[in-house]
């Protein structure tokens, strides 16, 4: 069996510290003065051992929680493979009859109103299908509300941008005031 001993220091009771800090620990009664023992150092225990967990949580469509700020709107467009989403909804826009996506947004009047919170939602192929829309007016509604959507927050004052990032992702739009009205 292994025996381990602690070293002791043969140097005076001092604490490891910053110097701005040390007239601070001069305090008395922050420190215990045991003046027999000295400081332990390594006492012969294993190292620590470190470890790595990715943590994923969210409040948003979270049944579970005691919280209920629902989703006002799921925002999906799936493309055939081999297509460019930008084209493809380019093409869109020109069969609808409109030249640019801000005439568009002049047009559709059913767009969602405020600012909203954008949650990246993640669906598989099947479920991406489902929830796109079918119809040339449906899928440009949809290709707006991406292309008003931010990094975290849909609003409709700000210019319509579509790049294949937005067109691609799935977003549910939360209704802020919801939340803090709750």
């Amino acid at each position: 069996m292994h025996i381990c001993h602690p070293r002791l220091a043969t140097q005076a009771l001092r604490p490891v510290a910053p110097p701005p800090l040390y007239d601070l620990l001069q305090l008395p009664g922050l420190l215990c003065e045991r003046l027999g023992i000295g400081w332990l150092f390594n006492m012969g225990g294993p190292m620590s051992r470190r470890r790595t967990e990715r943590i994923h949580s969210t409040l948003l469509d979270n049944t579970r929680s005691g919280i209920q700020w629902p989703r006002q709107e799921l925002v999906v467009l799936h493309f055939p493979p081999g297509v460019s989403p930008v084209e493809c909804v380019e093409k869109v826009l020109a069969t609808s009859g409109f030249s640019t996506p801000d005439e568009a947004l002049k047009h559709y009047r059913d767009l969602p109103a405020g600012m909203h919170y954008c949650h990246t939602v993640t669906l598989d192929k099947q479920a991406r299908q489902q929830a796109s829309p079918q119809t040339d007016g449906a899928f440009l509604r949809a290709a707006l509300i991406l292309g008003l959507c931010g990094p975290n927050f849909y609003s409709p004052d700000r210019t319509a941008i579509w790049t294949e990032a937005r067109l691609t992702r799935a977003v549910g739009l939360y209704h802020i005031g919801g939340f803090y009205e709750d």
